[in-house]
């Protein structure tokens, strides 16, 4: 029996005019950013491996959140990409 390892990458999928238009696209990402950080902020205390990380799928969702959010509210985007609780999403090949 071969052995897998599964790695789960919370994101939100960005599909621009499939379901939505980009203004509520974008509002929507405003507000999954802001629930993986804090997410993120209520896991910080459990043991390495469960704690929760949340990846950005496109950075124009960070540029666009960036753009509008308040000076705390980017101040904990930054620290929460400083303690790897918040991560640019990248897809590698897992051997």
């Amino acid at each position: 029996m071969r052995k897998w390892e599964v790695y789960l990458l919370p994101h939100s999928h960005v599909d621009i005019g499939y379901t939505h238009v980009q203004t509520d696209v974008e509002r929507a990402q405003w507000k999954y950013i802001e629930m993986g950080i804090e997410a993120a902020r209520k896991s910080a205390s459990h043991p390495p491996g469960s704690r929760f990380k949340w990846n950005v799928e496109v950075l124009w969702a960070v540029d666009s959140y960036l753009k509008q959010a308040t000076p705390e509210k980017r101040a904990a985007f930054f620290e929460a990409v400083k303690a790897g609780q918040v991560a640019w999403m990248h897809f590698m090949e897992m051997s």
